[in-house]
């Protein structure tokens, strides 16, 4: 683990004083006798798997925090960081065994789980604060900078698990769940179009070149595409509500039909914010600056779940509950905005004052210039820049527009073909091939499926495209990095593929298992859809890389015509194969299409490598599938030990975290064994270096 450097002494004093009287307050606290919440107005049951549960860990989480941070152990051991949380999980046993001891108190197997879950928290926060505080922002590594994308986007999947995981057990797989899977779809469907998808791809390669000679001109370019973005989606969100409301008056609808374009039109004010804080992003990520950019979802999620919980308590009506969850997350994305342009300000990459955008920007005037014919009188960088941005967005739009109306039209086809057991479809005398709730069922699924997809796959993309971009004229330096970024990916993807096809079931069991509003078939119709999404993890992956280094190229036409085809392929496999195989043959059409992308790309950008994929990459990825396959071989019987068919949530977990740690530690064991370069990148603060 990394550690963070050490602190002053007399602040290493004052830790472990405070961490010594917290210590003494947790030991007193879980050894009260005949301790009742129930006494201060507290009921076990007001929160799933239990009140004494969270306090359990959140306890557990600000000790090991505080230990950590404190080094009690000082420097005698070779690792103080695993001596301390060994130290630490002996405690919680032993604690737990003490309160036998204690009247009115008792062993529960659980209440460790809980305790260990808390260490493993406060273990991870104190990882994250070592790795933001040796962060250097002027190292031009990508592998230092994928480090922290990686980890802060872990921190922000595990709340966004959380998210799904609290919107199930307050809504459960419902029609109101479906609804609001679907609103929320229209405001990130243009978050990928105007925001950190398109515009994003489309402006980063023009910031970087003109902040590296012309640093006036960029910040010039970044308010002026600041303005315009602002102009461009507060019209949209105009029009769109003009139009939602009027179909929700005049059209005639299900009742699900009607609380989707109610909750669609609740949440769609989301939109200008959360572009606005994509694009925000983008320039945080040209200067270095990865940390907030992939903290900023934390909130969005935090957000969500309050509301979820406080609104479900607040009212006993569902739909309710739920027009206060889009409320929160209009509100998040206000937040949002407003903290990733403070940071810009306090860092002078954008003005503090908001009086010098009217004196340095002049929209009309900026636009028609950049847009004329004759470009021959164009001397200012800034609008040549604006000009190159505003050509390449187009495309980009197209391109990615046409992958997320596919992924819009999944959802869709999930919401139109599904229904209520023995229904009939009303235009054909054959039973809907699935069923109410899948189009919730899906999206959780989608979670599962991208937690390694966002850690790691669209970590490393972020942190590389900036680096592509500034490479892009040299040919080999280019072929390099892209090389690295693919073995990066495929070391962490190919696994994650396996490893999720194999722990599918206590995965599901464990998060979607029977409570709150879930039923006991719940987590099974999770685990089904997840079979088929899991096997195309690495393609999801490396299709994030491909497409950033054509557009590192400045060439959107390409990935936007393979881009094209595949939804024509995948619109039809999906109308296909939800017959025989329900909401699951939406996800095994996703993973065919997405397995068929990432070959095309690979042998369409070898227009701008020497060989993207060259002996040494195929040597690569010959260990990664051999580690793989070990990896498989010692996971498998680690599930045998329990029966799958039959998994309380106790014993999911129990399996899960068996399988995953056998996993993890078999692949770290033979990636040091076989001496592979890419785990060696991965933990050096070097970075990438070349193999000798």
């Amino acid at each position: 683990m990394t550690q963070p450097d050490p602190p002053p002494s007399r602040y290493l004093t004052f830790g472990r004083a405070i961490l010594f009287l917290y210590w003494i307050a947790l030991a007193i606290a879980s050894h009260w006798p005949r301790m009742d919440l129930q006494r201060v107005g507290i009921h076990n049951d007001m929160l799933p798997f239990g009140v004494d549960k969270w306090l359990h860990a959140f306890a557990y989480a600000g000790l090991a925090w505080l230990a950590l941070l404190a080094k009690p152990l000082g420097k005698k051991w070779r690792s103080p960081a695993l001596a301390t949380f060994t130290l630490l999980v002996a405690y919680s046993i032993a604690d737990e065994l003490a309160q036998t001891w204690a009247p009115g108190r008792t062993v529960t197997i659980t209440d460790w789980y809980a305790s260990s879950i808390g260490l493993l928290a406060g273990t991870f926060f104190w990882w994250i604060g070592g790795i933001l505080s040796n962060h250097d922002p002027q190292d031009t590594n990508f592998v230092a900078h994928t480090r922290i994308v990686s980890a802060l986007t872990l921190l922000s999947r595990v709340f966004g698990l959380c998210r799904d995981w609290a919107l199930a057990w307050v809504f459960g797989f419902s029609m109101i769940m479906d609804a609001f899977v679907i609103a929320f779809m229209a405001p990130n469907l243009f978050r990928r179009l105007f925001g950190e998808g398109a515009l994003s791809a489309a402006f980063i390669p023009q910031y970087t070149k003109l902040r590296e000679k012309f640093p006036l001109d960029a910040q010039r370019l970044a308010m002026t595409v600041c303005i315009l973005l602002a102009i461009i989606t507060i019209a949209l969100l105009i029009i769109c509500e003009i139009g939602l409301l009027s179909l929700n008056t005049l059209g005639s609808f299900t009742e699900r039909g009607h609380i989707t374009i109610k909750l669609a039109a609740m949440t769609f004010p989301f939109m200008p914010f959360v572009c606005i804080t994509a694009l925000l992003a983008a320039m945080l990520q040209v200067h270095k600056k990865f940390g907030p950019p992939a903290a900023a979802p934390i909130i969005l999620n935090i957000a969500i779940i309050t509301a979820a919980f406080i609104g479900i308590s607040l009212v006993e009506d569902p739909e309710a509950a739920m027009y206060l969850v889009a409320a929160a997350v209009v509100a998040a994305g206000i937040f949002q905005v407003i903290w990733q342009y403070h940071i810009l300000a306090k860092d002078n990459i954008v003005p503090a004052n908001l009086s010098a955008w009217r004196t340095q920007v002049h929209l009309k005037k900026s636009l028609r210039i950049a847009l004329a014919r004759d470009q021959s009188q164009n001397n200012d960088n800034m609008h040549t820049g604006l000009r190159a941005m505003l050509l390449q967005w187009g495309p980009t739009v197209l391109g990615l527009g046409i992958l997320q109306i596919n992924t819009l039209l999944d959802a869709l086809i999930a919401f139109f073909f599904s229904g209520d057991p023995g229904q009939k479809l009303p235009f054909a005398n054959v039973q809907y091939p699935m069923q109410t709730g899948d189009v919730a069922v899906l999206g959780a699924t989608s979670r599962l499926y991208e937690f390694p997809l966002g850690v790691f796959g669209i970590a490393v993309a972020t942190a590389i495209f900036p680096a592509l971009s500034a490479v892009a004229d040299s040919k080999k330096q280019f072929t390099s990095l892209l090389q690295q970024g693919l073995r990066l990916t495929m070391f962490i993807g190919l696994p994650a593929t396996v490893g999720l096809i194999l722990v599918r079931d206590p995965l599901t069991q464990a998060i979607y298992g029977q409570g709150g509003q879930l039923t006991a078939q719940d987590a099974s119709r999770v685990s089904w859809v997840l079979l088929g999404y899991a096997p195309a993890i690495w393609a999801y992956s490396m299709n994030q890389i491909l497409t950033r280094a054509f557009y590192a190229q400045q060439n959107p036409i390409t990935p936007m015509k393979i881009a094209v085809s595949m939804v024509t392929l995948n619109f039809a496999l999906n109308l296909t194969l939800i017959w025989p195989l329900g909401a699951a043959g939406l996800a095994w059409s996703t993973a065919t299409c997405a397995s068929l992308q990432c070959l095309i790309l690979i042998l369409k950008i070898r227009r701008y490598t020497d060989n993207p994929i060259s002996k040494t990459v195929w040597q690569s990825w010959s260990r990664i599938a051999l580690i793989t396959a070990l990896m498989a071989v010692t996971v498998y019987p680690t599930l045998t030990i329990f029966d799958l068919t039959n998994l309380t949530r106790t014993t999911a977990v129990q399996a899960l975290a068996l399988a995953t740690l056998t996993g993890a530690l078999t692949v770290f064991i033979a990636a040091k064994i076989l001496k592979l370069h890419e785990l060696k990148w991965l933990l050096s603060r070097k970075g990438f270096t070349e193999e000798k």
